[in-house]
């Protein structure tokens, strides 16, 4: 079997693991982990898409949706426990899931490999390696 084809596989397996977030309603609550969220950006992006978080203490805190573009999008977000209380206007979400904190950081090491194939450098390789360490919330804040 192909190197490609088990990929396929693993990645439909990790996908029918995932937890989805119902998002019927305003206020949603999320626990605290990595998200995986598809979503199209309509119309022209004035500004960076961002989605508006308030923990248990009540304190706001906003997530960039950085690196999205208009149409759709897959993404990879950290978010913290809370309630999703809003996001941008301008973003449509088909699905926002909770992936496991292993997938969420293999996510973040095959991001950082892509860019170590276009851009190799042992700066960026030991950066990427360092990044691993950082807590969650700053680790997403590095990768997006």
């Amino acid at each position: 079997m192909s190197a490609r084809k088990t990929l396929i596989r693993l990645a439909k397996k990790l996908e029918s693991s995932w937890q989805e977030v119902e998002l019927d309603s305003m206020s949603v609550e999320v626990s605290k982990g990595w998200y995986v969220s598809e979503f199209a950006l309509q119309g022209a992006v004035i500004a960076t898409p961002r989605i508006i978080v308030r923990d248990a203490r009540g304190v706001r805190m906003e997530r960039e949706l950085t690196g999205s573009h208009s149409g759709r999008n897959r993404m990879l977000f950290y978010l913290p426990a809370g309630k999703i209380i809003g996001h941008s206007k301008s973003i449509k979400f088909n699905r926002i899931a909770r992936v496991s904190n292993v997938e969420g950081r293999a996510r973040v090491l095959l991001i950082c490999g892509r860019y170590l194939v276009d851009f190799f450098s042992f700066k960026v390789l030991l950066r990427m390696l360092v990044m691993q360490f950082q807590n969650n919330w700053a680790l997403c804040d590095e990768v997006l």
